[in-house]
């Protein structure tokens, strides 16, 4: 919990201090609940709080009802932290700002709303940036222990973790990478993460200020697949960890892994039970047939794990033809 506090107070040093000193008012277990602050302009800041909306009232702080004087962030306000966001130099985060998103230097990922700028049907910048959601990496030391147990305890597989926005995919991964590297079943696994929006492992300078394990190597702001293919080739890992794998040439990258007898863990969005046989590039990885196991992950946090071959079946008593022959012309940006 001791970490999570650690990012509690970095991000907080972005906030306006209206919205500071209302976090100021949470007790230890409201901020490690905490997952997300949505800030607006000239609208009610929310708190998102074990999943559930909370508001901050000027005069008696934080509630589950929205206030009659709810704690607003003015244009001023919003400016100021929005540059402070982008390190005082919108344009140095324009390239991450055009896919919706910033990354902090420890790794948080702040959301963005904002107006496309268009040159002959090309996005080329933003502006007009409306509302930011502060996301708040959670580090929950040993809660991938029983799912690793479940899934290494005779060996390495490799699996899926899959789940909607929100549902403790990346806080499960990092755990159990640690785990597999730190010693699990008294081996000390070569693991290498892959962490393009630097969240896993919250790299801030050269130092690391989430726990990732003492066997694990970093690659951090990397597109995925030249950072899977890079890691193959130098490193020599046991097992590659990568988040929000979403596109054919990721995929592909990974199947290469395959290949070369790397082991892969990662993590892909899905919003039903149905995605997992319907979505392409889960298609094109189940394909493959090296994933053995998927963890399902739902809004309360709770894994379900679920052999590969049960999609199989599923797909197969629902007649959806050429499961495993995904069209190529469906991969563009999934």
């Amino acid at each position: 919990m001791g970490d999570s506090l650690n990012v509690f107070d970095y991000v907080k040093k972005y906030l306006p201090k209206s919205v500071a000193d209302a976090l100021d008012g949470l007790d230890e277990l409201g901020r490690y609940a905490l997952k997300e602050i949505r800030i607006r302009r000239n609208m009610p800041v929310v708190f998102i709080i074990n999943n559930i909306p909370s508001f901050a009232d000027k005069y008696s702080g934080i509630t589950h009802f929205l206030p009659k004087t709810p704690l607003i962030v003015d244009d001023v306000g919003f400016d100021e932290m929005l540059n402070a966001m982008c390190e005082y130099s919108f344009y140095s985060k324009i390239n991450t700002m055009k896919n919706g998103f910033i990354t902090l230097e420890n790794g948080s990922r702040v959301g963005i709303c904002s107006t496309a700028v268009y040159d002959d049907n090309a996005l080329v910048s933003v502006k007009d940036v409306s509302s930011v959601a502060v996301r708040i990496p959670r580090q929950a030391v040993g809660c991938g222990m029983e799912i690793v147990k479940a899934l290494f305890s005779n060996g390495l597989c490799s699996a899926i973790v899959a789940g909607k926005p929100s549902s403790g995919k990346t806080t499960l991964l990092r755990d159990m990478a640690r785990e597999l590297s730190s010693g699990f079943n008294s081996r000390y696994r070569k693991v290498t993460v892959i962490d393009e929006r630097n969240e896993l492992a919250g790299k801030v300078g050269k130092f690391f200020t989430l726990d990732v394990g003492v066997n694990t190597d970093v690659i951090t702001g990397f597109e995925k697949a030249m950072a899977i293919e890079t890691a193959i080739r130098t490193l020599s890992p046991d097992v590659i960890v990568c988040d929000e794998v979403s596109t054919l040439k990721e995929a592909q990258s990974i199947k290469f892994g395959f290949s070369c007898g790397v082991h892969f863990l990662l993590s892909v969005h899905i919003g039903s039970f149905d995605d997992l046989y319907r979505r392409t590039v889960l298609r094109e990885l189940l394909e493959s047939g090296f994933f053995k196991k998927i963890i399902l992950l739902d809004d309360s946090y709770t894994a379900k794990i679920i052999d590969c071959q049960e999609i199989y079946d599923e797909a197969d008593r629902k007649h959806i033809d050429n499961f495993f022959l995904a069209d190529s012309r469906n991969y563009h940006g999934e």
